[in-house]
Formats: structure tokens, sequence, C-alpha cells
């Protein structure tokens, strides 16, 4: 204990005269409490700067996330996507952002209380980009909200271009779709694609467009 010098300063000094004996039990009481406070002060630093860096941690991996713009005919959604926890399903996401692939397509599947679906450049619900890619799945990536982006697929390693947002929590599709990011802005436009009528596939009534997908940061 680095306050165990101020202890044993005071002892010198009262063995290098008489003292009373009640005043060294009081001095001594002093120079504990005093100890005691001083650790709990250094204590207290010490878990604001743990707080502080932790924070700084959380900042930094959000200033890394890549939020996504989908201007539907519905409405504007913004998709904040995990560049950290699918690296590879992003990029490939955001590649065919940039180029322009979603714009124009539709959202051709929607199930109420569960997802809404597009992506597929057909509208048929089996078009894709021209080529698939690997699964990518993490212990940390649940299917455990409303608003969670994910990876339409026909099987393993088979995702392409389509995606589905759900609804509400689907945990039953964990480790099966790959998870790439989560809504973080236009909850009320999820709401009104995801109450769309729809008819025969699940195909909504009213044609639900992607004006335009865009990378805004």
């Amino acid at each position: 204990m680095k306050y165990l010098a101020l202890l044993l300063l005071l002892l010198v000094a009262c063995a290098a005269k008489p003292v009373v004996k009640d005043e060294l039990n009081a001095s001594l009481e002093v120079v504990e409490k005093e100890i005691v406070e001083a650790e709990k002060a250094e204590a207290n630093v010490s878990a604001a700067e743990n707080v502080s860096a932790e924070v700084e941690k959380l900042d930094l991996e959000e200033n890394m996330n890549t939020i996504v713009e989908l201007e539907t005919s519905m409405g504007t959604m913004k998709i904040k996507l995990y560049d950290d926890k699918a690296p590879k399903t992003v990029e490939n996401f955001k590649s065919l952002v940039q180029k322009g692939f979603y714009d124009g397509t539709i959202f051709h599947r929607v199930i109420k209380n569960f997802m809404i679906q597009g992506g597929d450049p057909t509208g048929t619900g089996t078009g894709g980009p021209g080529y698939e890619i690997d699964d990518e799945f993490g212990s940390v990536l649940k299917h455990s909200k409303k608003g969670i982006l994910s990876m339409a697929n026909a099987g393993p390693n088979t995702g392409g271009s389509q995606f589905f947002i759900t609804l509400v929590a689907t945990p039953w599709l964990d480790g099966k779709h790959a998870i790439f990011g989560e809504l973080i802005e236009g909850q009320d436009v999820l709401d009104k694609i995801g109450s769309t009528p729809t008819g025969p596939g699940d195909r909504p009534k009213t044609e639900v467009k992607i004006i335009k997908a865009r990378v805004v940061k």
C-alpha cells in the first residue's frame, strides 16, 4: 500500500518524543481515515478512466459502421451496417448499393408480423446478382428484435443480393441467415411497408419500390 509510508512517518515522529496514548490513537485514526479516503478516491478515478476508455472504444466502433439510406415509395429508412461483425456481407451489400443495383427494385415479399424482403432485380423472389456468397455468422449476431437486416437465401451459402428486415424478433433464423445490420431511422416506414396489403405469394398489392439506395456514411 503506497499510503503505508505516511503511517510509518507518523509512528516515527511519535517515537521521537513522549506522546500521550490517547493522542497517539487519535492521530492514528486520522491517518488511517485519510488513507482509506485516498484509496477510495484513487479507485473512483481508475473506474472513471476505464469507463471513459470503453466509451471511446464504442464511439470508434460506431464511427466505423457504414450507414445506408433506402429511399422507398413509402418513405426513407436508414440502416447501420455491421462492418466490424460481418465485414464480407457488408462489403457485398455496400458494393451493390454503390453500383445502383437496388435502385428501382421492389419489396417483393411482405409478411405481417415477420419481415419485409427485397433486393431481387427481377422482383420474382428468384433473382440475384449472378453469384453467391458464403454465410457469415457470429455468436453476437441475433435476430433478437425488430429492424434486424439479414440475408435471404435458398439454403447454406446461397446469399447474393436479397435481404430482409425483421418486423419482430425471429430467433429461429439465428445461424441460418446472415445478419449484417439494423434499422436506426424510419421505423414508421418499416411499419407502413410491413402492414401493406398483400396477395398471392405475400406480394404487396401495391408496389413498394426502392427508389434509391445510397451510402451516406
